[in-house]
């Protein structure tokens, strides 16, 4: 087995609205792979300040294969992770997030594809584990979409960039569109750039991942809430990406769509928004059902959190509504406000061109 050279990247952006305790979980599982991460050409922790000096001191000392890249909190998810791309020297680049776990073959799962030179992207299989009601709620109807597993890899339309390897000239030739005025589902934009510049994403289930679900009631109040900020700014990204190049598209999310709803924001471009709500209803169940019947397939014992599953589902669907409704008539007070409450710095950067 001949794999190519590989960089690990390991942000703690996450952390900002996440348990800090979270972190030391997740660079246990990371010890416990299959191929140890020392042997990686680098593995880069980049922090933003989330860590204390006390535990980086720790770090450093008992696995000195670890790097530190000290970066502005003024930086958002995105932006980090593909600085640590353009930080990184291994002819493969592996993203894992802080608030993850990760699976002893996960490193394995995504590294071995690439023996092939055709492949370019590996992305991996991440879910939230369920231990309850709450963690179930989340699983079901979060930002993580399960699939049904195959034994083989199979082409995908999109990754988690918490579980996902790249040859490092793809992501830094086809970088993530650091710009765009959303919170979470910038790797939903970032995908459909690469297939329309034609590479293509395979998807690895062997390579599972865990995530953590919303931290305490106020994070999990305001993550839905953005969600629907999120998802009614992805509706008319999709439109532009789908209607353009990826030229074009970076112009217009620049030029056109940061202001577009200051200048018109009644304007409904995308499918989505011109479907009924009970026809909008019935494809969130007919979701919501699907990825019920993959994760009792896989553990049926979790039928048994369904009941109490089911009102926080509604309950959370209800916020996404409220979000989207919000946000269609004031464009970005929520992630303003979120931001403000959770990422200042970020958000000071991101709004500071705005009044």
């Amino acid at each position: 087995m001949t794999l190519p050279t590989f960089s690990m990247i390991l942000e703690t952006e996450n952390l900002s609205s996440a348990d800090v305790a979270g972190f030391s979980e997740a660079i246990a599982s990371l010890l416990q792979q299959d191929i140890a991460v020392s042997s990686a050409t680098e593995f880069i922790v980049i922090d933003t300040g989330e860590l204390s000096n006390t535990l980086k001191q720790q770090l450093q000392k008992q696995y000195p294969w670890m790097s530190f890249l000290k970066a502005p909190m003024s930086l958002g998810y995105y932006e980090v992770k593909q600085l640590g791309a353009e930080s990184a020297s291994g002819e493969v680049v592996v993203y894992c997030d802080a608030d993850c776990t990760y699976e002893a073959d996960w490193l394995k799962s995504l590294l071995v594809p690439f023996e092939d030179p055709a492949v370019e992207i590996i992305a991996g299989e991440t879910t939230i584990p369920v231990t309850g009601g709450y963690s179930m709620a989340m699983a079901l109807n979060y930002m993580l979409h399960r699939q049904e597993p195959k034994p083989n890899l199979i082409p995908t339309g999109f990754y988690y960039i918490n579980n996902v390897a790249f040859r490092r000239h793809v992501i830094i030739e086809n970088p993530l569109p650091t710009d765009l005025k959303l919170y979470r589902g910038t790797c939903s934009v970032h995908s459909r750039i690469l297939k329309k510049n034609g590479h293509q994403i395979w998807k690895q289930f062997a390579a599972e991942a865990q995530h953590a679900p919303p931290n305490g009631v106020r994070h999990y109040l305001w993550r839905f809430l953005v969600m629907g900020h999120d998802h009614y700014w992805l509706d008319r990204y999709f439109a532009e990406l789908k209607h353009s190049s990826d030229r074009q598209f970076k112009k217009a999310k620049s030029q056109e769509l940061s202001v577009m709803p200051q200048d018109s924001p009644k304007k409904e471009r995308v499918p989505f928004s011109k479907k009924s709500l009970p026809t909008r209803a019935t494809q969130k169940v007919q979701y919501i059902l699907r990825q019920t019947r993959i994760y009792l397939q896989a553990e049926p014992e979790l039928g048994q959190f369904l009941p109490l599953a089911l009102p926080i589902i509604l309950f959370s669907q209800g916020l996404i509504f409220i979000g989207r409704t919000i946000t269609s008539r004031y464009p970005h007070a929520l992630l303003r406000a979120y931001l403000k409450r959770f990422e200042p710095a970020y958000g000071d950067k991101v709004f500071s061109e705005q009044p």
